[in-house]
């Protein structure tokens, strides 16, 4: 094997490992991503065969990268049949009259006659022999699955215009630290499998997240300094907002105005802190949904504690919620990404006026034991 030769291999790993990055990036929580392991990528709803050439190529009717991908899904029917995609990614380029023209529009029928239409060679016997001996059902499955992504950009391309201008990157670390910071990343696909037990390579979603976030912030400039924007009370108009009427519903109209102060500050420093840093878009969201869970986990605290009294007076409990809940979280001041010491109480109080008047299921207002 030449040089050249030997490169272009280690390539085609690299360029493995930057898709793997890409589905971890993409991924939802709770997503395990695999790599040579039910397909050269995998998060356990597509498997993903990768197939990269430095050379223009096309995908032709006898071609390998095909038979070979169709014949070990066969080989593996059992790991696969809770996938729902199975996909050829390849920089190849569909040849103008083959099979896989138009492929993907293909009803799983079509694609079994244009598979079985082909006369087979040395090069595809073995795998070839698979699919032709497979059950017609099961290979109708499998064919109905099978996408094929030609001409997806070569592991030079790729590297630039996807992975350093991936969206989670480009909004999360300064411009001039993308390249380095991206690179470390892959890194660390590496660092999955060199530290594997088992010798599966895996990455978890979850604990990429946290990693993610450590990484970050050797490449992060200072926490911002919170912001802290004052309004005139004089300016605040009540224009019939959920969060003012849940107030008016148990009675308790002297919090209005102050509750109309520090939604509008609120709101206006998140709008300023994401126009300092729009790093900050997670960190924000995050802190918005610890506030949820912990006005969820009192209200089910004072709802409880009802349901051990007799009589209940449940205007004047929900106030105590209100007080209780809203004095709590006026000392809530983990933002990642901003000073901690410099976030004034109002925040965390008008972020929760923002929640009740976003989400229909938020409420002041305990509601009655069953």
């Amino acid at each position: 094997m030449s040089n050249i030769d030997a490169s272009t291999k280690i390539l085609g790993f690299e360029y493995q490992k930057m898709v793997a990055l890409i589905k971890c990036l993409d991924a939802k929580n709770n997503t395990v991503i695999h790599l040579e392991c039910f397909g050269d990528v995998s998060d356990g709803d597509k498997s993903i065969e990768i197939k990269h050439s430095i050379y223009d190529k096309e995908l032709y009717d006898t071609h390998i990268d095909f038979w070979k991908t169709l014949g070990n899904i066969i080989d593996n029917q059992n790991d696969f049949k809770d996938y729902n995609y199975f996909i050829l990614h390849t920089t190849a380029k569909i040849r103008i009259g083959s099979i896989f023209e138009n492929w993907n529009e293909l009803s799983e029928v079509e694609k079994e006659t244009k598979v079985l239409s082909v006369i087979s060679n040395k090069t595809i016997k073995t795998y070839y022999d698979k699919v032709t001996s497979c059950n017609s059902v099961d290979l109708k499955s499998i064919l109905k699955r099978f996408k094929i992504e030609d001409e997806q950009k070569n592991a030079r391309e790729f590297y630039r215009d996807v992975l350093i201008d991936h969206p989670v990157i480009t909004t999360s670390v300064p411009k001039n630290n993308i390249e380095s910071f991206s690179c470390l990343l892959l890194g660390y696909i590496s660092k999955k499998l060199i530290i594997s037990n088992d010798y599966v390579w895996k990455i978890d979603k979850n604990e990429f997240q946290i990693d993610f976030q450590v990484y970050l912030k050797n490449f992060l400039i200072d926490d911002l300094i919170f912001p802290n924007i004052k309004v005139d009370p004089k300016t605040i108009i009540d224009k019939g907002y959920k969060f003012t009427a849940e107030l008016k519903n148990i009675d308790y109209e002297t919090k209005i105005a102050n509750a109309l102060n520090d939604y509008f500050r609120a709101n206006i420093n998140r709008i300023e802190m994401l126009k300092s840093r729009k790093s900050l878009a997670k960190s924000l969201d995050d802190f918005d949904e610890e506030i949820l869970e912990s006005f969820n986990d009192l209200k089910i605290t004072f709802e409880n504690k009802l349901g051990l009294s007799l009589f209940n007076n449940y205007k004047k409990d929900s106030r105590s919620f209100y007080d209780n809940h809203q004095e709590k979280i006026s000392l809530k001041n983990d933002l990642v990404g901003v000073k901690s010491d410099t976030i004034k109480n109002y925040y965390p109080k008008g972020r929760t006026h923002n929640i009740i008047e976003e989400y229909d299921t938020s409420s002041w207002k305990l509601n009655k034991p069953k």
